[in-house]
């Protein structure tokens, strides 16, 4: 048994021997390499060549341009990062990338651009983010809805609540307030000779003096009013429906033309010889949208309007459709010295600024709709006497109690307040 299991031993050797002689004989194959230099159908290695803006993203930049080589034209392969956030790409190309600004903020943040398949990341150090927004002006104290806000030219902010309005310094701080007689203040602006010019939903425009607290009525419009604004001779327009009414500064009071007959009058806004008007309508002529901006041509020496242009298309907009139970509406309008148009939404889901620029696109401010989360509704939007929009979130009670007014950084000046002197 010994010997039987000797030899069966021996003749594995024997075999183990001659298979490894016969292996030693054939042609060592090479393992396929992970990475082949010479590969010229592999992925190369992206690489940034410049991006602007250089070194900051201040706040107003609202679109950072990436510019290199070996970029995909995959939307599927593009990925790029601010330190370990992931922005939204607004376009791409082998060798361009634009993305929407980030919602992070600090010193020293690394971009990087990621190509699926490639082994190298592009990486550009040092960039700095500013914040978006801040919190501006806290009235939690105050404990009432701010109903309506406006700034001067030394960048004081007055703000109307119930019976009363508060001055805040450019710092934020409120300062002093005066008492009012009206209930519910519905558009304030800063006028000359310190007088604070506004409306209440009745038949009279007011003012008050902001270095003796007085109050008068200035003049009897026949109608009620809710907005206003002035042009640069000093003549207000105001209105709430159907007629626009024109306030010179001696105080006579006389309908103008141009016809908006079954509107209802959201915002006005003066600039470039026009006034804007942000309304919605409620009439039978189905080529008129239900919701936008029009414009109407001032006569500089009479102050009459002429025409009724649409501008903006909100209601056949993408953002203006129905969403759920709730089609989204235009609470404010500002306009920037280039002619751009900022809309305010305090009931769309998503976004509560918009843009209408150059391009004639209305767009959201910020493409990533996390930049402005904390903001879900932005009742009035005022532009300052610098490149800062302030936000007013509690003039009604769809935007809750949130009585913390924001500073937005905008990037560019506001079209002139011609009431600030």
């Amino acid at each position: 048994m010994i010997k039987k299991l000797s030899n069966t031993y021996a003749k594995r050797i024997i075999l183990g021997i001659l298979l490894i002689v016969s292996f030693a004989c054939n042609e060592f194959e090479d393992i396929p390499k992970i990475y082949d230099p010479d590969n010229k159908d592999a992925v190369k290695d992206p690489v940034i060549r410049a991006v602007e803006p250089a070194d900051s993203i201040i706040a107003g930049i609202r679109t950072v341009i990436i510019d290199g080589e070996n970029f995909s034209i995959n939307p599927d392969s593009v990925a790029v990062y601010f330190d370990n956030y992931r922005s939204v790409i607004s376009s791409f190309g082998p060798n361009q990338i634009i993305v929407h600004r980030p919602a992070i903020a600090g010193d020293l943040i690394t971009l990087k651009v990621m190509i699926y398949g490639a082994l190298g990341i592009a990486r550009y150090p040092d960039l700095y983010i500013q914040e978006a927004w801040t919190n501006y002006a806290d009235f939690t104290s105050v404990n009432n809805l701010l109903y309506t806000i406006d700034m001067d030219k030394d960048e004081n902010m007055y703000v109307a609540i119930r019976r009363a309005i508060y001055k805040v310094n450019p710092f934020g701080e409120i300062e002093t307030s005066w008492s009012t007689n009206q209930d519910r203040p519905y558009d304030i602006k800063a006028g000359p000779d310190n007088y604070l010019y506004f409306v209440a939903n009745r038949r009279d425009l007011y003012r008050l003096s902001t270095v003796t607290g007085a109050q008068e009525t200035f003049a009897a419009l026949g109608q009620t009013a809710i907005v206003l604004d002035f042009d640069q001779n000093l003549n207000i327009y105001t209105g709430k429906r159907d007629i626009i009414v024109l306030v010179k500064p001696d105080r006579s009071v006389r309908e103008v033309g141009a016809s908006y007959n079954d509107y209802d009058f959201i915002d006005f806004k003066v600039y470039n010889g026009y006034l804007y008007v942000a309304a919605s309508y409620g009439g039978r002529d189905a080529a008129v949208p239900d919701m936008g901006v029009w414009k109407s041509a001032i006569d500089n020496e009479t102050g009459d309007l002429a025409g009724n242009e649409l501008v903006v298309d909100w209601a056949n907009s993408e953002y203006g459709q129905q969403i759920g139970t709730v089609t989204p509406t235009i609470s404010s309008m500002a306009i920037s010295e280039d002619g751009d148009i900022l809309l305010s939404s305090n009931d769309h889901p998503q976004y509560s600024l918009f843009i209408y620029d150059e391009t004639q696109s209305l767009l959201p401010f910020y493409g990533d709709t996390t930049i402005m989360k904390d903001v879900p509704k932005a009742d009035e939007i005022v532009w300052g006497s610098s490149k800062s929009l302030y936000i007013n979130r509690s003039n009604s009670m769809t935007a809750g109690k949130d009585s913390t007014i924001l500073k937005l950084g905008i990037g560019e000046n506001g079209a002139d307040y011609y009431g600030r002197q």
